[in-house]
C-alpha cells in the first residue's frame, strides 16, 4: 500500500525547510558543516530544507542548536524578538568572522605563488611572510583553526577531538593550538599537510635525513609514531624548501594520500 503525502505535509515540509535554510544561512554554515556538528547527512539535510522529509524531533533540536535558533522556530515560524536580534547578531559576527579568515587565505595564496617559483627567488621576502603569517594564525581560536585548516585541505580532525577541546586544560589545549597551526602553515611550505600523506615515504625520508628516532632501542631505535616523524621532519624539510632543496610532496605517485584522507 502506497501512503500518499498530503498536500498540508508539504506545505508544512516546505515551510520548515525554507525556515532551517534561512537559519542555516544567516549563520553561514554550509550543509556540510551542519552535517558534520549534528552528525546528520548532507543528503539528510538537504531533503529536509527542500521538503522532500520530515526531520525526527532529535533531529529538529540538533539542527536548532547548531544554527543557534529555537526548536518551535524551526517547526513553527515566527520568532521572538529576541531570537532575530540573536540570529543578526550571530550573522554579523560570523560574516567578520569570515572575512577574516579571507584575509588570511589571501596570505596562505600570496606564500602559494612563491613556492610554485621557488623560495630562493624570495629569499627576503619569503622568510619574513611565513613569519608574520604564523603569528597571525597563532593568535586565532581553535574554532577558527579548524576553518582556515578546511580550508587548507587539513586531514580532518576526528569530530571526538574537536568536542574534547573544551575539556581540555590550558596546557593541553595550547599544545592542541600549536598542532594545528603547525599543520596550516606546512600547506604553504609544501603545499600539503603532512598528515594527509601516506606514512611509510616520510620514514623513509627520516631514514634518508638520518633522523634521530624519538624512543631507544635495544639495538637500533624507533618512532613512537607518525606523529613524532612529522615533528622531526618538518624543520628539516621547511629549511630545504626554503633553500632550494624542495621535495615534491604533491607527487601522489612518490608521496601518496592517505587511505581514506
Amino acid at each position: 500500500m502506497t501512503i500518499r503525502i498530503t498536500e498540508t505535509t508539504r506545505t508544512d515540509r516546505a515551510a520548515f525547510g525554507a525556515r532551517l535554510q534561512s537559519a542555516r544561512e544567516a549563520s553561514n554554515f554550509s550543509r556540510r558543516r551542519v552535517a558534520e556538528l549534528t552528525n546528520i547527512p548532507v543528503k539528510s539535510i538537504e531533503k529536509f530544507e527542500t521538503g522532500d522529509m520530515s526531520p525526527s524531533i532529535d533531529r529538529v533540536q540538533a539542527l536548532a542548536r547548531v544554527i543557534d535558533v529555537s526548536p518551535t522556530f524551526l517547526l513553527n515560524g515566527a520568532p521572538t524578538k529576541q531570537e532575530v536580534q540573536e540570529i543578526d547578531t550571530i550573522s554579523k559576527e560570523r560574516h567578520k568572522h569570515l572575512d577574516d579568515i579571507d584575509t588570511i587565505l589571501d596570505a596562505f595564496l600570496s606564500l602559494d605563488e612563491m613556492r610554485e617559483n621557488g623560495f630562493q627567488r624570495h629569499w627576503r621576502t619569503a622568510p619574513r611572510s611565513f613569519e608574520a603569517l604564523e603569528e597571525i594564525v597563532r593568535k586565532m581560536s581553535y574554532d577558527e583553526l579548524l576553518d582556515v585548516g578546511e580550508a587548507r585541505g587539513l586531514l580532518a580532525v576526528p569530530q571526538s577531538e574537536v568536542e574534547a577541546f573544551g575539556t581540555l586544560t590550558l596546557d593541553e589545549q595550547a599544545v592542541a593550538k600549536q598542532t594545528l597551526v603547525d599543520r596550516i602553515v606546512d600547506t604553504a611550505y609544501f603545499g600539503v599537510d603532512l598528515f594527509k600523506l601516506n606514512p611509510e615515504p616520510l620514514h623513509d625520508l627520516a631514514d634518508e635525513f638520518d633522523l634521530e628516532k624519538d624512543q631507544e632501542g635495544f639495538i637500533f631505535g624507533s618512532w613512537s609514531d607518525d606523529a613524532a616523524v612529522i615533528e622531526a621532519l618538518r624543520p628539516v624539510l621547511r629549511d630545504r624548501f626554503i633553500h632550494g632543496k624542495q621535495i615534491n610532496l604533491e607527487d601522489a605517485e612518490h608521496f601518496p594520500i592517505r587511505e581514506g584522507a
